[in-house]
């Protein structure tokens, strides 16, 4: 049985894997680890680079609720 997912340990600013993927998710919230708007950006760019054409890229991101808007 061929396995259909693939667990990779890097720096999620800066890696290469050679190859492209249908799905890339980034689950329980790590990209808000990266402060810096720099390494935000780094992160994205790699992620694009190994996405397949029509491929999807899942973020999980949440709002403390100190910062979420509210309608009055």
């Amino acid at each position: 049985m061929q396995s259909r997912a693939q667990l990779d340990l890097a720096d999620m600013r800066d890696f290469d894997l050679r190859r492209t993927f249908k799905l890339i998710t980034i689950p329980f919230r790590p990209f808000q680890h990266l402060i810096e708007v720099k390494d935000q950006i780094a992160c994205l760019h790699c992620i694009h680079r190994h996405l397949a054409d029509e491929g999807r890229f899942i973020l999980d991101l949440s709002t403390p609720r100190c910062l979420s808007w509210r309608a009055r």
